[in-house]
């Protein structure tokens, strides 16, 4: 009786276990049905089950219940695709080991920057490892779609997998991404040179010069396309002067087709800015697209040299000009002991600006320092070896000016030469306008006195002193023979006409206030009538 209900519990527990196959747990008490009879089992201990049989007696057996454990599913890459006809594969198994008894459907997702379809054949996101195998391998048939696209991908990832009775789920090795190599090569090539104006002799450009860009595009197939863009970005410090359509700052160029092996070209204008100091290049660089591939323009023809995709323009230094003019205030003649007033005017005749500059007066031997000087700009500095009085600007931009003059006496001399000239810290292309030499002839004699005049005549009717104009306040005595004072002035302006005064001759004597102090003229004149 023992060895018969052993056996009962033994089938009853192999029938428990094969229904809960798929469960994790153990069970460690139940209730069923043998016979007609009632059993109930229960834990007896760790390994062992007790059980009670309506009508018997307990008994213990020992028992073991193991999970049941289903494999994962894994996918990875065998070999990459290439263009124009070779596939990739990837392969999709279970663990090692596992054979199935069954078919295993399998089920995966298809992304990528690949064209299910276009770029290989279609996927239908099934794959089946038969029964008796652990792995199956999927194909990715390459589609050779003749357009320069580059290199695209297919990325496989793993849902889940079923035989009918089991589930399969995916383990580390989820997804897989076969790679498809292009082998189509690009349909056309651009460059892009820059054309300076015509005197232009150095090939470098200046402020407010026109540069022509024109930009080339071959079609390097056997049939034409098109149609295709050029775009191109409007190079910093210029401004857009002509060609097609300028948009934010971006000119365009719609091309709709170029000829097999033919070329098309497109130009445009830009002005470089006015003031371009510190400035040493202008680049630019313009794009072409036919709506799959966007290439920048090189800086030469392709097949003629081998250059970068940056089209450059040289800047000339910016030196630009400085003048500077010397000029007298004042009418002449000048006489020794006169005083006389320069003024210089220092001018930015260039586009960039001009630092640190030195004006500077180059006195000559007869000509004393300046007991004035004024300046827009700068404060004068006096200086006796050499014999000169110079200004210091910190800065003069374009179109900027300075005005000093500077007042001195002449001390001898039949002439006095005067030089200015005027330099910054940045260098010039013509320096001969930055030096001004300014000459006035000195008349030894500052007074010239008429020796005879008609009273009442049309002409020649007064007693002249020539120059006396400048010496307000000159006293004038006239005598007669006998000593006689026959007419006096203290301010004289050439205004005595002798009108009652007899004919014959008669002396003077002048005495003038000059800035070295008074001087006295002596002299006779013959009245007529």
């Amino acid at each position: 009786m023992r060895e018969q209900n052993k056996l009962l519990v033994n089938n009853l527990l192999v029938a428990f276990l094969l229904l809960f196959l798929s469960h994790a747990s153990i069970a460690k008490c139940t209730t069923g049905l043998v016979s007609g009879k009632a059993v109930t089992f229960h834990s007896a201990n760790a390994d062992n089950y007790a059980f009670n049989a309506t009508g018997g007696s307990t008994e213990t057996t020992p028992l073991t219940i193991t999970d049941k454990i289903v494999p994962t599913l894994s996918i990875i890459k065998t070999k990459d695709a290439a263009e124009p006809s070779t596939n990739g594969t990837v392969t999709i198994s279970t663990e090692a080991g596992y054979i199935a008894t069954k078919d295993i459907i399998v089920s995966y997702t298809i992304a990528g920057t690949a064209v299910n379809g276009t770029d290989y054949t279609m996927l239908n996101g099934l794959a089946i490892i038969p029964a008796g195998a652990n792995s199956v391998t999927l194909p990715v048939n390459v589609i050779d779609n003749f357009k320069t696209d580059g290199t695209r991908t297919v990325i496989l990832t793993l849902e889940s997998g079923s035989d009918g009775f089991n589930t399969f789920i995916p383990g580390a090795d989820y997804s897989a991404t076969v790679n498809i190599a292009d082998n189509d090569v690009t349909s056309f090539q651009a460059w892009k040179v820059a054309i300076l104006p015509a005197n232009n002799v150095d090939g470098k450009i200046q402020p407010g010069e026109i540069i022509t860009y024109k930009i080339y595009v071959r079609n390097t197939t056997n049939t034409a396309i098109g149609p295709l863009m050029v775009t191109d970005k409007i190079p910093a410090n210029t401004n857009w002067e002509s060609g097609w359509q300028l948009s934010s700052g971006v000119v365009g160029f719609p091309i709709t087709s170029v000829a097999a092996n033919g070329i098309t070209e497109v130009t445009f204008q830009v002005k470089t800015y006015e003031n371009l100091e510190g400035v040493e290049w202008i680049n630019n660089t313009a794009y072409v697209s036919d709506g799959t591939n966007t290439r920048p323009t090189y800086a030469c023809d392709p097949k003629t040299g081998s250059c970068d995709t940056i089209t450059r323009v040289p800047v000339r230094a910016s030196k630009g000009n400085l003048t500077i003019r010397n000029t007298i205030l004042g009418e002449g003649p000048s006489m020794m002991d006169d005083y006389i007033t320069y003024k210089l005017l220092v001018k930015n005749a260039g586009r960039s600006n001009f630092t640190k500059l030195e004006i500077t007066d180059s006195l000559p031997y007869n000509l004393d320092l300046p007991y004035q000087t004024t300046a827009t700009k700068g404060t004068a500095v006096s200086g006796t070896s050499p014999k000169k009085v110079s200004w210091h600007i910190d800065k003069l931009e374009p179109g900027d000016s300075v005005v000093i003059t500077l007042t001195s006496r002449i001390l001898s001399g039949e002439k006095v030469v005067n030089t200015s000239y005027v330099y910054a810290a940045e260098g010039e292309e013509d320096y001969s306008n930055n030096i001004s030499i300014n000459t006035v002839e000195i008349t030894n004699k500052s007074l010239h006195f008429i020796n005879a005049f008609r009273p009442g005549g049309v002409q020649n009717n007064k007693f002249v002193i020539v120059g006396i104009e400048k010496f307000p306040g000159t006293h004038l005595v006239v005598y007669s023979r006998l000593g006689n004072i026959v007419y006096e002035s203290n301010s004289y302006n050439n205004d005595w006409t002798a009108d009652n005064i007899a004919m014959g001759e008669y002396l003077y004597k002048v005495i003038v206030p000059k800035k070295t102090g008074k001087t006295t003229y002596s002299g006779s004149v013959l009245i007529i009538k």
